[in-house]
Order: C-alpha cells, then structure tokens, then sequence
C-alpha cells in the first residue's frame, strides 16, 4: 500500500485506508456503522456446527473435572482419617493392640487370674471367668486323669 495515504487527513488510523483517497483528493462520503445483519442460512449452519462441537468440548471438561475432583475428594477423606487416627492416638497416649501374655489361673487368689505380659512383663489381675474356669479345669484334668476319673464317680 501507498504510505501516502495512510497520511491522508481524511483517512482515520483505527480503519484500513480506502484505495480512493489520496492526500490531495477528498474522501468519498463513507462510513462504517455497527447495523444489524442478518446471517446466510450456510453462515447459519456452519455456526450450528461450531456450537454442537463447542457444546460437547464444554461437557467433556465438565466430566473430567467431576472425575478429578472425586478422585481429589476420596484421596482428602483419605487423609483425614488418617490424620484423625493419629490424633486420637496422640491425645490418649495409647491405643488397644492384641499382646501375648501368660496367664496364672488362681493366682494371686482363688477366682482370680494374672496375666503377664510378655512384652513388657507387665502383671495384670482379673476376675475368671465361668469360660476361665471350664479351660482351667480340662486342663487340669488332662495333667491328673486320676482326679478327672474320682469325679466321675461323685457324678
């Protein structure tokens, strides 16, 4: 293009200028107007087109964001219950674990029963149990068959 007539007075700098206007020769009366135009049925259906593809690219992200944030959401409820865990343990200073003892049935006293940890050696004394007793008593029958047979003979 003719850099003559991008200097043309006439010629605004925010439009292309026109093949018609010269610095020396005065613009045709023209102007540019936002007006209303009406779209070709083609334009129309090329648009169609666009939406449906945009549309369906919106639906996709909208479902990989779902699944992001379900996979996020189970992996921060994860954390927190494990989080809660441990703070439970650190507020109490203990927690409940299955250790084995020995256990001294009648000891210290009769009806009674010391369980010695074998972690720690620890002595704990309890009440027996009727299930304590019945264990206590096949097992001392198995050690004595000799009792076990006299107190068939009472029965």
């Amino acid at each position: 293009m003719n850099e003559d007539l991008r200097k043309s007075p006439f010629c605004s700098s925010d439009t292309p200028p026109c093949n018609t206007c010269s610095s020396d020769t005065p613009p045709r009366n023209t102007c540019h107007r936002s007006l209303e135009y009406h779209f070709t049925d083609k334009e129309k259906e090329e648009m169609g087109k666009q939406l449906a593809f945009e549309t369906q690219s919106k639906r996709n992200l909208e479902d990989q964001k779902k699944a992001v944030t379900s996979q996020y959401g189970s992996q921060i409820n994860e954390k927190a219950e494990v989080i809660n865990t441990l703070s439970d343990k650190i507020a109490s200073g203990y927690e409940y674990r299955n250790i084995e003892c020995e256990v001294l049935y009648h000891t210290p006293a009769k009806n009674k029963k010391t369980l010695i940890r074998q972690d720690n050696g620890q002595r704990l004394v309890e009440s027996m149990t009727e299930f304590d007793h019945n264990l206590f008593t096949q097992y001392q029958e198995k050690l004595d068959p000799v009792i076990s047979e006299d107190s068939k003979d009472f029965q």
